[in-house]
């Protein structure tokens, strides 16, 4: 396996699926806007720091003959949060697999990797 890119994008989605990026534009590229505005997917960079979406073209909502709503999708980059929404060993003690990548084969081996590199990646309730 290769080196995690320091420039990699951690994505954890709802059900609990870990994608690894190779950079943030990749990231922003796999998720729709509107799934990122709804909070489907949380993001955190190569050292476990929380990124935010940072909407260029907002999100678009709408309802056409006064009753069939529709919606838009804008789009972002990923910034450095101020304030993570939720914290990456949270992230991680809700993660149940890790997307096929070029880089692990096992979650476990994600987390071995991190922590080695000093990430906090243990959840304590």
């Amino acid at each position: 396996m290769l080196e995690l890119p320091k420039t990699a994008v951690l994505a954890f989605d709802e059900s609990g699926i870990v994608e690894i990026h190779a950079d943030a534009t990749t990231a922003a590229i796999a998720y729709e806007g509107i799934d990122v505005e709804l909070g489907v997917v949380s993001f955190f960079d190569a050292d476990g720091h929380g990124l935010d979406a940072h909407f260029i073209t907002p999100n678009e909502h709408g309802c056409s003959l006064g009753f069939l709503k529709w919606v838009k999708s804008g789009t972002y980059t990923l910034v450095l949060a101020a304030e993570p929404k939720k914290p990456l060993e949270l992230a991680f003690s809700e993660a149940v697999a890790l997307e096929k990548n070029e880089w692990f084969e096992t979650l476990d081996a994600l987390i071995a990797h991190l922590r080695s590199r000093g990430v906090v990646v243990d959840f304590s309730p």
